[in-house]
């Protein structure tokens, strides 16, 4: 659906419930709603991905339309050192998925999955001789968003390449601007910005001014 469409059927969805009768929405306040609904859907499939649900690879389908996929990154070389490689990530990064490195060792140069590690374990993981970082199982982790490999000084790294979920666009229906997530989710997302409005007049967060006949959001 275009960001108009989104539009509309939001409308048509919202009128069928009595709580929404006094209220004539404006664009920008469904956009603002669809944007919610919008992020709510994205961080949800983000939070199974990261804590390795059952529902990890049905999340990651449900944001191929968001995935960017082996992407070779861009060393950040006044940052590397011998015992590091700093990789920037690409302008639109949003979530890693995957990451993989390029070892040479012993001459032999292939592609192995990093263990991404996170920063409070690090040292530990990087000290421990049955865990540290090796050739065909490096260390990575992801500091001030810039992905370092770890190395054990037995192999170098000739090239990083990820799997990520990119930015998306904001959805604004007076620009007709759509959600990039794939189209049949579309009416879900409108279903869950209903929900979401729906929720805040209820709450009283948001109330009907008569005499315009529109929203206003109170200030707490």
């Amino acid at each position: 659906m275009t960001g108009r469409q989104l539009q509309r059927e939001f409308e048509m969805s919202a009128s069928t419930f009595n709580e929404f009768k006094p209220f004539s929405f404006k664009g920008n306040e469904i956009s603002y709603f669809l944007n919610e609904s919008q992020s709510i859907y994205i961080n949800k499939r983000l939070e199974h991905i990261k804590n390795k649900t059952e529902n990890k690879q049905k999340s990651i389908d449900e944001l191929s339309a968001i995935t960017v996929k082996d992407t070779a990154l861009v060393k950040d070389v006044p940052n590397s050192t011998t015992e590091r490689d700093v990789y920037d990530f690409p302008s639109d990064y949003l979530y890693l998925i995957n990451d993989r490195s390029n070892t040479v060792f012993c001459g032999t140069t292939k592609f192995y999955d990093n263990r991404l590690t996170k920063l409070e374990i690090l040292y530990k993981i990087l000290e421990h001789k049955y865990s540290s970082t090796i050739y065909k199982s490096p260390v990575s982790a992801i500091t001030n968003n810039k992905l370092y490999i770890y190395n054990d000084g037995n192999f170098t790294v000739s090239g990083v390449t990820i799997d990520y979920v990119k930015d998306y666009t904001e959805i604004d229906v007076i620009a007709d601007t759509t959600s990039d997530l794939d189209p049949n989710v579309h009416k879900e997302l409108v279903q869950l910005a209903v929900t979401i409005a729906l929720e805040n007049i209820q709450s009283g967060r948001f109330q009907s001014n008569v005499s315009k006949n529109i929203i206003t959001e109170q200030i707490k």
